[in-house]
């Protein structure tokens, strides 16, 4: 994945006399590194207060989330942000749902890689990124100037023409790809190749002898048949079934 710069703090410190027990150690734990451990306590946390809350519970939340590459979840702490008209915390909200969004980007391109990979995983990926690149030019348009939000918006751009050209490629190769129909390729004279000639059966008259040889055993078949067709019949109906 290509690398973002973040936000200037990583996390926020909640004021002690605020801050219980479990917050704190999920403050310690995400700066060293361990955000998984990080993630699941201040999501624990966060479902306790409900929907009344703090603002720096609700951005660690969110930031915690992107390290997991839990991006929806990233961005619904921060939803309620993203209503707001101005300020801050919108601009905060339009940073973190913009990484959020480049992290689907990456995604989508990895799953383009893939042998079994959807026609269509492409085109998801430069949606995700265009998405990102939107977001990074609002943060900043919020929070102006916004070094951060700014230079992200640059990496979002040139990725984007990374994986436009992914896209592009992928697509003219498609159509390379002969389809099961496809009438055979024409020789320089323009004229079609000529398609390998199946061999015809060829059929000889049989004799008198052996057409009858082979009708006996044609009836003898058939008699088999009949015999075993009327066996089934009886075990059938000695079974208790109906028989037919």
């Amino acid at each position: 994945m290509k690398s973002l710069a973040v936000l200037p703090w990583l996390v926020w410190l909640l004021p002690a006399q605020q801050t219980a027990d479990p917050v704190r150690k999920a403050l310690a734990d995400y700066r060293a590194g361990r955000y998984q451990d990080a993630f699941v306590a201040l999501q624990a946390a966060s479902a306790r207060h409900g929907e009344a809350l703090p603002d720096e519970l609700r951005f660690n939340l969110a930031m915690a989330a992107l390290r997991v590459q839990r991006s929806s979840d990233a961005e619904a702490a921060v939803l309620p942000w993203l209503e707001l008209p101005s300020g801050e915390r919108r601009a905060e909200a339009e940073f973190l749902t913009a990484m959020a969004a480049f992290q689907r980007a990456e995604r989508a391109a990895m799953a383009a890689q893939l042998p079994d990979a959807e026609p269509t995983a492409w085109t998801m990926a430069v949606t995700a990124i265009d998405k990102a690149v939107a977001g990074f030019a609002r943060a900043d348009e919020f929070r102006r100037p916004w070094p951060e939000a700014q230079r992200n918006r640059e990496r979002a751009e040139q990725r984007r023409r990374e994986l436009q050209a992914a896209r592009d490629k992928a697509i003219a190769n498609r159509k390379q790809e002969p389809t099961p129909n496809e009438p055979p390729p024409a020789q320089p004279d323009g004229t079609p190749s000529a398609e390998p000639a199946i061999p015809e059966a060829v059929l000889e008259p049989m004799l008198p002898n052996e057409v009858a040889a082979l009708w006996q055993r044609l009836q003898q078949k058939d008699k088999q048949k009949r015999s075993l067709r009327q066996d089934a019949q009886r075990r059938a109906v000695a079974a208790g079934e109906r028989g037919w």
